[in-house]
């Protein structure tokens, strides 16, 4: 049974191609789990790929014995006492680790008193040491390279925990006390699931730092700086810069970066470059378009079979579906809603700006374009 996709495939010394070779029931379902990845933001793949991913993990798992997600039940270990590969690496690593933020009863205030004064120069110093590693470990996740993922993880792990200990280790003012102790959780949060990362053993893991949490800002500290007078929060930045975006208007054909699009229809080409360590092979890139408050609808751009690495860019045609020839987009702006980004081995890695992030993650370039 030939793989779905794999670029690394071909003889082995043993002179037998891999191709020829019978997958595993641990291979089948980590090829079919990629492909049902790579088809989720594709929307013409997407049917026949979770056809194709299905058909080839179910095949192989009938001859093992085994449904392709694992042992439900735990049925088949039940009565041969033989554990699944898939449920065996699920125990590996174990479920994500959870903690409530808003409980702040388990650390009661300790420590000296800070004034007023002083609280907010303090809490600049206890919070800036976290920032840049965490953004470098979710960056770096997207990449795919497992071994650099859990060295920038474990990195992150202990400023984060030295951040939330930090913010513990003082009597906050009064008012701005409660946000303190909800923003030291929100770190000590962060780090567990940094910890975990660090100490996974399965790529997929690593998405755990791009959760649905990841790009936003929080309230506590928002509230806390503004109650300060300090400077406004920032959420962590996409993993891809935007350089430049072009307003082509109606398109006849393909792009001139080469990829396809459908003709007759609006191209806005957007240039973006990558700060994800390694090589991307593939990009789906979805914003909103907006005039004032009112969200239009979105627009996607899809890249496939592209190696872009860090520090390298690339235009991404994105078809602009909503408002016809009527002018009824003139003056619309954009700003991110998602990306899922592919990595060298075919797995993607999907994450969602929140709705305030072109507030807190100001783009400089998607903040001052307009469609015309």
């Amino acid at each position: 049974m030939a793989r779905l996709h794999d670029s690394r495939h071909g003889s082995d010394a043993d002179g037998i191609d891999d191709d020829d070779m019978p997958l595993t029931h641990e291979q089948a379902v980590v090829e079919a789990d990629a492909e049902l990845r790579r088809m989720t933001y594709h929307p013409v793949r997407k049917a026949v790929g979770i056809v194709v991913a299905m058909g080839v993990a179910i095949g192989a798992s009938l001859g093992v014995g085994y449904m392709f997600g694992g042992d439900p039940g735990g049925i088949v270990t039940a009565i041969t006492g033989v554990v699944c590969p898939q449920d065996a690496k699920y125990a590996l690593d174990g479920d994500a680790p959870f903690v409530n933020t808003s409980d702040t009863s388990e650390h009661p205030a300790k420590g000296a008193r800070l004034s007023e004064k002083d609280a907010g120069q303090y809490y600049l110093e206890a919070v800036k040491p976290s920032i840049q590693p965490l953004r470098d470990a979710m960056n770096t996740l997207y990449g795919g390279d497992l071994k650099a993922t859990r060295a920038a993880a474990g990195k992150a792990a202990t400023v984060l925990r030295a951040t939330a200990k930090a913010l513990r280790s003082r009597t906050w003012p009064d008012e701005v006390a409660n946000a303190a102790a909800v923003v030291a959780n929100e770190y000590d949060a962060k780090a567990r699931q940094a910890s975990y990362v660090a100490d996974s053993v399965t790529p997929s893991a690593s998405d755990e730092l791009i959760s649905l949490d990841a790009y936003v800002v929080s309230e506590a500290d928002v509230y806390l700086r503004g109650k300060l007078g300090l400077p406004a929060a920032e959420a962590p930045s996409a993993p891809l810069e935007i350089t430049g975006i072009e307003d082509r208007g109606i398109q006849q054909g393909a792009d001139a970066g080469g990829s396809t699009v459908d003709t007759g229809k609006r191209i806005i080409a957007v240039t973006v470059r990558s700060h994800v360590p390694g090589t991307l092979s593939g990009l789906n890139l979805t914003f909103d378009l907006k005039k004032g408050k009112t969200t239009l609808g979105r627009i996607s751009g899809i890249m496939d079979d592209i190696a872009l690495a860090e520090g390298q860019s690339i235009v991404v045609p994105v078809p602009v579906d909503i408002g016809g020839d009527d002018g009824g987009i003139a003056g619309a702006t954009m700003s991110w809603d998602s990306w899922s980004l592919t990595d060298w081995r075919g797995e993607s890695h999907i994450a969602a700006a929140s709705d305030d992030f072109a507030e807190y993650a100001p783009d400089k370039v998607m903040g001052t374009f307009t469609l015309r």
